[in-house]
């Protein structure tokens, strides 16, 4: 299995492959060899996704140049079956519908926590990537990175995943689809 990293920071990189390796290490028999390759901006992962054909994409929201929302729409242009894990330390709703719009499988906040990785590594050996559950991704926000209420009056420190709630929506958001295709009914 190779499994693609892209971010323009090389310290995440080397994080999130110690954490792969950790987990793979802990779930023997559960995952064949493992491969891991780096890019470091959205064009070059673009071009070395069609190069190496990886199983699964780790892949940064913000990056200097072609940004992970762009990346993604391209390689899914390419492959519409790629499996994409955004990472970002943005809880911000519209980024992550966004993505996940786009073609990403899931959404990874930063900064990591290995049992959240493990869990999106676990969604890609399972095969379950059709929906994406806005509310997990938004209760596991640290306080630091928690999207900021528009009154700043109410600023102060919401709690996780509190913060703009009550007009998120629908709570569950469909890959590769639109807010029309996804009420639809294609749940």
């Amino acid at each position: 299995m190779t499994i693609l990293i892209v971010d323009d920071v090389a310290i995440f990189r080397i994080m999130l492959k110690d954490i792969i390796t950790k987990h793979v290490a802990a779930a023997p028999g559960e995952y064949h060899e493992i491969k891991l390759e780096e890019a470091s901006d959205g064009k070059v992962a673009v071009k070395e996704y069609k190069r190496l054909k990886p199983d699964l994409v780790f892949l940064d929201v913000f990056m200097p140049g072609q940004n992970g929302k762009d990346t993604v729409k391209q390689i899914i242009e390419h492959d519409p079956n790629a499996w994409i894990i955004m990472c970002s330390g943005s809880a911000e709703k519209s980024v992550v519908r966004d993505c996940i719009r786009a073609g990403a499988t899931d959404y990874v906040l930063k900064p990591l926590d290995p049992r959240r990785v493990a869990l999106a590594l676990e969604r890609f050996r399972r095969g379950d990537a059709s929906l994406v559950n806005l509310d997990e991704i938004y209760e596991e926000a640290p306080k630091a990175i928690a999207p900021a209420k528009k009154d700043k009056k109410e600023a102060s420190a919401p709690a996780p995943g509190a913060a703009d709630k009550e007009d998120m929506g629908d709570a569950f958001v469909i890959r590769g689809k639109s807010d029309e295709e996804s009420e639809d009914g294609d749940v």
